[in-house]
Formats: structure tokens, sequence, C-alpha cells
């Protein structure tokens, strides 16, 4: 099993960015119920794929690299929603998903499932990450 979920983090890895199918798949799973989406979907990356400043520097490099366009940083948001997460740090991507951010895509409630996992998480580290890859995984698998 463990095989099996390395490698398909591998394939994930390569395509998660162009494959809103996917999260549509993940969040459908992760919701338990039917799900009817508004709105132009779009995956976020929690961790950004080009961080500016802050928090985000805090990361590695490397590990940037190595988990940045894998499902456990990835979130399905609108478009709307994903830009107006960009590159905040955790704590205002957590109130756009929540729907207190300061825009007006970021005052609506995030309906993903995907998203909605987040609100409860104190911070987005390594740990944080790699539990979430290895649920989305499972899940997938």
């Amino acid at each position: 099993m463990a095989v099996r979920l390395v490698a398909l983090a591998a394939v994930l890895a390569v395509v998660a960015l162009y494959c809103v199918f996917t999260a549509k798949r993940l969040d459908r799973l992760l919701a338990e119920q039917p799900v009817a989406w508004e709105g132009q979907k779009t995956v976020e990356h929690i961790l950004p794929q080009n961080p500016e400043k802050g928090e985000w520097i805090e990361f590695a490099q490397t590990l940037r690299s190595s988990m940045r366009d894998t499902i456990g940083n990835l979130v399905l948001l609108t478009s709307r929603k994903n830009s107006s997460a960009s590159n905040a740090p955790f704590a205002e991507k957590k109130k756009i998903y929540s729907g207190q951010g300061s825009t007006a895509a970021g005052k609506k409630r995030a309906t993903y499932a995907s998203a909605q996992e987040l609100i409860g998480l104190p911070q987005w580290d390594l740990d944080a990450y790699e539990q979430r890859q290895m649920r989305h995984l499972s899940l997938l698998a």
C-alpha cells in the first residue's frame, strides 16, 4: 500500500496543477455527499508557488519545491477566491476560506470541503502538509 501511495504521489506532483478534475473528485470524497459547485474552479496552492515574503520564505527551497504541486498542498477554490488568497499568510488564507476575508470574494465562505478542512489547522507546516497529503492520497487510491 505504501509503495502505491508513493507512486501516486509522484504522478500527482507532476500533474496536480493542471488537474482540477482530481481536485473535484477529492472534494466529493471529502464532503461524503453530492456536491454542486458554482463559479469557475481553480486549484490554489496553500504554500504559494512563488512566495514573496513572510512565513512562506521559512520553508526551505527544496521543501517548497517538493511539496508545492502535490495534492496535499492544493485546495479547490473559485478563481476569485484563489486570487484573494494568492501569497497571503496562512492565517489570512483561512479567513478567506471561511468567508472572513477583506475582499468581496474573501467574504463568501468557500463551499469546497478541501478548503473547509483547513480552517481548523493552527498553522501550515510540514506536519500538517504530510498528514493532509497522506489522507488525500489514501482517499484517491
